[in-house]
């Protein structure tokens, strides 16, 4: 009896043809056209074919469906390791010593006989098996290698000095392959570590002169008075003789360039001398960043500032000319306390002042409206602020009097930089507007002289870094 579907239209029973398989069958709807058994197959091959024209909108999907169900999967798939994980592991390890081209078994033999073989060099090269100068036998599972450092833990479960003893090898010879071994020579001769590295293990050719002990208390004595001070007979040349000082990298990362570009414009060979002198300095290691108001500008300062004004995140996006999802993720607890990237902390500065300038014009409110002078969050450290930079600048002013006179504006950065090396300034190294302002605002004549007052000169300097008057100023310190 052959399947019938009744036509509702008029009234009658007519049989239908499945246009997968041409089979009669019984339709639950006017519209369909394939039976039950080829309804699936062609769902699934509809749904593979948009997968196939949508490739984007499929991986959406997928992390759609990922972010709904992290919590489950993660827990499915913690349990399933530790009902399977002896069977996982083991395969895993099979999985991993399969996928190893070999020596066959006699060749293993005859490596295993005499070990030197193993690892071909270029005088001696392996011409009963497949190994070349590149590469490098195991001789525990016959695996054709680069190197053996990261084979013998995971697969054989010994470290490379076992190795070593096992097959009696001595200690200097390297496990990793001819090819790679001088690859990382040359590396070195081009960096120039190979002299460092072969003037500690040169023999002496006659022994040396045997020199008087030290006592343990002059030995200290002289470490502390060298400690924190600038060795300028060992800094890093240029190729054309000229010394990168203290004060010319100082002012370079002040700026916002990176360890490589201070590196580039001080002459410097690797950005590594540059940051390891910043570190001695005393500024915190990273990425470039500006300063303002004695610190880096960060995550958080974005995050105080929309606190402080009573404005969405949004708002401050649309300032800074940065998407939305940029400044949550850069106010987030995790990264807050990152510098921002140079660029951008002059945007969020510029997006700052002109929300300052627009919120200034408003009409105070019992909901807020104008903001204060000083922000909440800023006059919270304006105080420890203006403490810090006024011990400074008292022991500024006993080097300028010291001095007479003789001296200018580069020799009280190269001051500078050497007390913050050893540890004695707080926040005058981290402070760049203060050198414009002071150049700006004072004659270098009445500042070398050392009569001025270091409480007046913090203040005066804060009120014009803070744009506000003297007078509010000393009002906000007497309160805080």
């Amino acid at each position: 009896m052959s399947n019938i579907v009744f036509d509702s239209s008029n009234g009658r029973e007519n049989p239908r043809l499945c246009e997968g398989c041409s089979s009669e069958f019984i339709a639950s709807v006017l519209k369909q056209r394939f039976c039950s058994d080829c309804r699936a197959s062609h769902s699934a091959d509809a749904a593979r074919r948009w997968r196939q024209e949508n490739p984007h909108k499929s991986r959406a999907q997928k992390r759609r469906w990922y972010r709904r169900h992290r919590a489950q999967v993660k827990v499915k798939a913690r349990l399933h390791y530790r009902k399977n994980h002896e069977r996982i592991n083991g395969n895993l390890r099979e999985k991993r010593k399969l996928r190893y081209r070999r020596v066959t078994s006699d060749e293993l033999q005859l490596l295993r006989e005499d070990p030197r073989l193993a690892r071909a060099t270029r005088d001696t090269t392996l011409s009963v098996t497949c190994v070349k100068g590149d590469e490098i036998v195991c001789l525990e599972c016959a695996a054709i290698l680069q190197t053996l450092t990261r084979h013998l833990g995971p697969i054989h479960g010994m470290t490379a000095d076992e190795y070593n003893r096992k097959w009696g090898y001595n200690n200097r010879t390297p496990l990793t392959s001819h090819s790679m071994s001088t690859t990382s020579s040359n590396q070195m001769k081009r960096r120039g570590l190979s002299v460092q590295f072969k003037a500690s293990r040169r023999p002496f050719t006659q022994p040396p002169a045997h020199l008087p002990k030290m006592p343990l208390e002059y030995k200290l004595d002289c470490r502390d008075k060298a400690k924190g001070k600038p060795r300028p007979d060992l800094w890093k040349k240029s190729p054309d003789g000229k010394v990168a000082t203290d004060f010319q990298i100082a002012k370079l990362h002040l700026q916002g360039f990176t360890r490589k570009e201070i590196a580039a414009q001080a002459g410097l060979k690797f950005g590594e001398s540059a940051s390891a002198r910043l570190q001695r300095m005393g500024y915190p290691n990273g990425h470039a960043c500006l300063y303002l108001h004695g610190g880096r500008v960060t995550g958080r300062s974005v995050l105080d500032c929309c606190e402080d004004l009573r404005i969405t995140r949004e708002r401050m996006a649309e300032k800074m000319r940065v998407s939305t999802r940029w400044v949550y993720q850069h106010t987030s607890p995790s990264r807050r306390d990152r510098p921002l990237q140079p660029l951008l902390a002059r945007a969020f500065i510029s997006g700052k002042k002109s929300l300052i300038g627009e919120y200034g014009h408003q009409v105070t409110t019992p909901k807020g409206g104008r903001p204060p002078a000083v922000l909440p969050s800023e006059r919270k450290a304006l105080s420890s602020q203006y403490q810090e930079l006024r011990a400074d600048l008292w022991k500024l002013r006993g080097w300028i009097r010291e001095q007479e006179g003789r001296f200018q504006l580069p020799d009280i950065w190269a001051w500078i930089c050497q007390q913050s090396r050893q540890g004695e300034l707080q926040t005058l190294f981290r402070w760049p507007q203060f050198f414009d302002w002071l150049v700006n605002s004072y004659s270098f004549g009445s500042f070398s002289d050392g009569s001025w007052r270091p409480n007046e000169l913090a203040i005066d300097f804060l009120s014009d870094d803070y744009h506000v008057a003297v007078d509010t100023l000393k009002r906000i310190l007497l309160t805080t």
